[in-house]
């Protein structure tokens, strides 16, 4: 409180309200890395962090990153590495469909129906 008096009283309310840069560590991750590590998240070549920490330091040499500071990366610009469910290598997509196609055609009888043969 002190402080923002003192700020007040010699540089008036611009002085208060005016946005003075963050001291601290700047963020070493750029507008143009960022975006260029989107496009590659979206299209699908890039789903850990281990992925991503690779990718930071093949493509841009950038190394000091641990696999918590990516995490905490990601925090700050609020993203989430979201992907589908993976895949078995020898998943057999045919044999999967035609189980499901199996078990769907069965319906299931309206609440309070009578089974034939039940009491």
């Amino acid at each position: 409180m002190q402080r923002w008096w003192a700020t007040y009283t010699t540089g008036g309310l611009e002085a208060l309200l005016s946005r003075r840069p963050r001291a601290g560590r700047q963020e070493q991750v750029s507008a143009e890395v960022w975006n260029a590590l989107t496009v590659e998240m979206q299209a699908g070549r890039i789903a850990r962090l281990k992925e991503v920490q690779r990718y930071l330091r093949e493509q841009w040499g950038i190394d000091d990153h641990s696999l918590n500071g990516i995490s905490q990366l990601f925090k700050r610009h609020k993203a989430t590495l979201k992907t589908g469910r993976r895949r078995h290598r020898q998943a057999n997509l045919a044999a999967q469909a035609a189980f499901k196609k199996y078990l769907r055609p069965h319906p299931r009888p309206a609440a309070g129906a009578r089974r034939v043969g039940s009491g």
